[in-house]
């Protein structure tokens, strides 16, 4: 942002509930700027989270729909 000559309206980053990246969403927020998410499951990684599974089930869904 200090060297752009262009304001950017979209950040693509990795987010998902393994990586929430809260500092890097809180900037975009503050700064108009739309967070755009890329590896909602954390390559895989999440479909196995205990926590995310109680969820899943909780609300008959899936882990990956919890992620999404």
């Amino acid at each position: 942002m200090e060297t752009a000559t262009i304001r950017p309206s979209i950040n693509q980053i990795e987010f998902h509930p393994g990586f929430m990246q809260q500092e890097c969403v809180s900037f975009c927020k503050d700064n108009n700027i739309l967070v755009e998410a890329w590896s909602l499951l954390g390559t895989g990684k999440m479909l196995d989270n205990e926590t995310l599974k109680a969820t899943a089930a909780k609300y008959n869904k899936s882990v990956a729909q919890i992620c999404i």
